[in-house]
């Protein structure tokens, strides 16, 4: 269609996205990039994209650019113990005791904070939610008990206030009549910036019960939020404008998930998690 674009176009595909491997796709590619001396003026990844909502009646859309993601990290509670039959089970097994650290890690969950990104996010909501959670929005800082409060009914946002913690898997032995040698269970970790795998370990390790260790099997701290905003998300703000005919609301926010774009924040201070198409509800 003739389009000539007066700047470079990178378009990256990686053999192995979201894969767990010490050989990312998209790390390699930030990494020959750097070797080449490139830096980037905005990428763009999978994320959120433009929906449709309401504004004093009309029809309005809501376009969520996230600028920044939490980190993934996976952890393994175990106990090495003696094993043994059934028959005698003594005063517990292994699995036990890894199913009280569950328990003390969930009956402690991490502590309910604001990061700038969430401030952006919820005051870029508030016009968009019911009384009286829009004003609770509008003012994060002034109204953050009731937040936290709304957050123990809300998934989404209590996900987007701390750091949260999934055990999703357990193992212990191989028959029902056996005691298990070795119990463990993974959990899964959802990073909020300002959290590292050294404060987490520290937290969780203060919870374990005796003879249970915890470490960590894979993930790494959250990639950084370069920037609010800027030039490039006011040049995604006047595109959106114009394909809604004046009525849509940029919303900056923070992706709970993860993706690949992560690796790009050392040459790239704009990192949009975001697709730009028109999700139909």
């Amino acid at each position: 269609e003739g389009f000539d674009p007066d700047y470079d176009l990178y378009l990256a595909f990686a053999h192995n996205e979201e894969v767990q491997s010490t050989e990312k796709g998209a790390a390699l590619t930030v990494q020959y990039l750097q070797q080449q001396g490139v830096t980037l003026g905005a990428v763009f990844d999978e994320g959120s994209s433009m929906r449709r909502a309401a504004y004093e009646g009309k029809p309005f859309y809501l376009c969520q650019i996230n600028l920044g993601e939490k980190a993934y990290q996976d952890y393994e509670i175990y106990c090495e113990c003696a094993g043994g039959h059934s028959m005698a089970p003594g005063s517990g097994t292994g699995l036990g005791k890894v199913a009280r650290a569950i328990v003390a890690i969930e009956d402690h969950p991490l502590p309910y904070r604001l990061t700038d990104i969430v401030r952006s996010y919820l005051r870029a909501m508030a016009l968009f939610q019911p009384k009286p959670l829009g004003d609770w929005y509008a003012e994060p800082d002034q109204y953050f008990a009731q937040l936290c409060e709304a957050a123990k009914q809300d998934k989404t946002l209590d996900s987007l206030l701390h750091t949260t913690c999934a055990v999703t898997m357990a193992s212990g032995s191989s028959q029902a009549n056996l005691l298990p040698a070795r119990a463990s269970a993974i959990m899964n970790c959802r990073v909020l910036e300002g959290d590292t795998t050294e404060s987490l370990l520290a937290h969780f390790r203060a919870l374990m019960p005796e003879g249970v260790q915890v470490r960590l099997v894979h993930g790494g701290d959250p990639s950084p939020v370069r920037s609010l905003g800027g030039r490039c998300l006011q040049l995604v703000e006047e595109i959106e404008q114009e394909r809604s005919g004046g009525r849509s609301a940029i919303i900056p926010g923070l992706l709970a998930g993860g993706t690949d774009s992560r690796y790009y924040s050392p040459i790239c201070e704009n990192v949009f998690r975001y697709s730009g198409y028109l999700r139909d509800e």
